[in-house]
């Protein structure tokens, strides 16, 4: 009988069966398994120094920081129309119509030539005393990482394609890219994204036999066990290679999805442990609705996606002692009525140890589209507060679903609407213009992934293949309403969400404080960098943005 674990190149690979059992989600503690409050706190990464006001900061346990959950919110999907894109590019604010459907017509004219398109995401090179691009990389002594090798290959694929006669399975014997600073094994990961960069073109211009040559070669070079660029380049040929075969496979999976990554999902634990993405996504919108509830007595809190709530427990921590509070109510919205029951009941567990007045509403809909106001049973003197968590982007192909939830969080007018999401622009009609843009976004994502989860390959290996590869695999394989995964960023939404009266609110500038501590936490934190836009706040990768966090109110 064989193993159900397989192992390639030294690492374990899992079958469908072992991954289910690797993840699965362990069961919520209770009062008796932690031995009081204090210590089932301390577990979620915060203490309790006396009395949490509504709106005081809340505290960071130095010694444990959410060392029981994890995360994986990522792999999102692209598009409100290239309508929405063109706004965002001119900033005017376009119709409802103009975002909601697509407008060939108003997209901004394409580069030519994929070199064309790639001269943005060039390498730097030193360029000391007249040096050609190709004798020496500046790397500042540190390692090289994923994205910088799509760069260097960028660099010197657009070198390439000045020379009509190129070929591209002999770059060292035609042109010698022996790069002065590079190891063998670096050069050999150039040439490899080179070969990718080379197969996408011929893919774009439908010379599909030639792309399918350098997809072959990509695959001799390339492993999804391998190295992050490797990794990259095995899914992204994948990728291409589906879309030579027409991409109709890929919608059941990226529906499949999109459908994990709005439930309670136990990948999204299996990861928290070691990518605080989530935590400060999760802790820097809580803190923010914590400042918006005033003086309020009856607090409703909807989630349009509550996963495991653990967004939550922070919250009903931070008003546990507090005496003004009557109830705090969630209203959880969602298709499956079996998780968020779960969910509600160990939150509900979590409030009876906290000793806080507490409601759990399950809000349940088999679409979207069903959601009504009158579901949520408001009560007049309630406060208002709508968090939504990577849930916008998986409406964007279902423009009528989108645009129901906004007219719904319209008539509800809640007092502060937190909005976490990808921060990606994978929504362009043209082919080339979204592969170049996710594989540089995804390269950062494999080298996050690398560097944060070693000594959990397998959890890694998880979230590459069973989330980002069906991911990779829409964005560049499929077209039209074969493309459900679809992505854009902070500025689309910015002018999307002023059409229904919403304007961006100021983000708690203590939990953003907070959040730089935060990632001091793991060994891979100082790569984790911050950025501000407007009054949001953009999350990345050394210096490439992959999630936003976002505060909203009506004017």
């Amino acid at each position: 009988m064989l193993s159900s674990i397989i192992s390639i190149n030294g690492i374990d690979y899992l079958t469908d069966q072992e991954k289910y059992h690797l993840l699965q989600e362990p069961e919520f503690v209770t009062a008796e398994d932690v031995g009081g409050f204090d210590d089932l706190w301390s577990s979620y990464g915060f203490y309790n120094e006396g009395c949490f006001e509504k709106g005081a900061p809340l505290v960071l346990n130095d010694q444990q920081l959410f060392s029981d959950f994890a995360f994986m919110d990522d792999m999102h999907f692209d598009s409100i129309s290239s309508a929405i894109s063109v706004a965002a590019e001119t900033d005017q604010p376009a119709s409802n119509s103009e975002l909601l459907q697509l407008d060939e017509k108003s997209t901004p004219p394409l580069p030519s030539k994929t070199s064309e398109l790639l001269s943005k995401y060039q390498f730097k090179f030193n360029a000391r005393s007249g040096e050609k691009p190709n004798e020496s990389i500046e790397r500042g002594g540190s390692k090289l990482s994923t994205e910088d090798f799509m760069r260097i290959a960028a660099s010197f694929f657009i070198q390439l394609s000045t020379h009509k006669d190129c070929n591209p399975f002999m770059l060292n014997n035609q042109f010698g890219l022996s790069f002065s600073g590079l190891s063998s094994a670096e050069i050999m990961n150039v040439e490899l994204a080179i070969l990718l960069f080379s197969a996408a073109e011929k893919v774009s211009q439908q010379r599909f036999d030639h792309g399918t040559n350098l997809i072959k070669e990509c695959y001799k070079l390339c492993s999804k066990t391998g190295n992050s660029v490797q990794r990259v380049v095995y899914y992204f040929a994948d990728a291409l290679q589906e879309r030579i075969h027409g991409g109709k496979g890929t919608v059941v999976k990226a529906q499949e999805v999109m459908k994990a990554l709005l439930s309670n999902h136990p990948v999204h634990l299996a990861t928290f442990r070691s990518l605080p993405l989530e935590q400060i996504m999760q802790f820097t919108s809580v803190q923010t609705i914590l400042d918006n509830l005033g003086s309020a007595k009856k607090i409703h809190l909807i989630d349009l996606s509550i996963k495991h709530g653990l967004q939550w427990t922070i919250l009903m921590q931070a008003l546990s002692n507090s005496s003004s509070v009557d109830y705090v109510k969630i209203s959880a919205v969602g298709t499956s009525e079996e998780e968020i029951t779960s969910t509600g009941k160990r939150l509900t567990s979590f409030a009876e140890i906290l000793k806080l007045p507490f409601v759990f509403k399950p809000v349940i809909v088999s679409d979207i589209k069903e959601l009504k106001e009158d579901m949520f049973k408001i009560e007049e003197t309630e406060t208002i507060a709508l968090y939504s968590s990577m849930d916008m982007n998986t409406m964007i192909i279902k423009p009528d679903r989108l645009e129901n939830v906004m007219k719904v969080i319209r008539n509800l007018r809640p007092q502060i609407v937190t909005v976490v999401d990808v921060e990606a622009k994978h929504n362009s009609r043209s082919f080339i213009n979204r592969f170049t843009e996710a594989l540089f976004y995804f390269s950062a994502f494999f080298d996050c992934l690398e560097n944060c989860m070693r000594g959990d390959e397998r959890v890694r290996m998880i979230v590459e293949e069973d989330f980002f590869s069906p991911g990779i695999s829409s964005i560049v394989a499929a077209e039209g309403s074969e493309r459900v995964i679809r992505q854009v960023g902070i500025d689309v939404w910015r002018l999307f969400f002023a059409r229904y009266g919403l304007v961006e609110a100021e983000l708690n500038q203590w939990s953003v404080y907070q959040a730089s501590l935060l990632v001091k936490h793991f060994a891979c934190g100082e790569s984790y960098s911050f950025e501000v836009n407007g009054k949001a706040l953009l999350v990345g990768w050394k210096g490439t943005p992959l999630h936003f966090i976002s505060a909203w109110k009506f004017q």
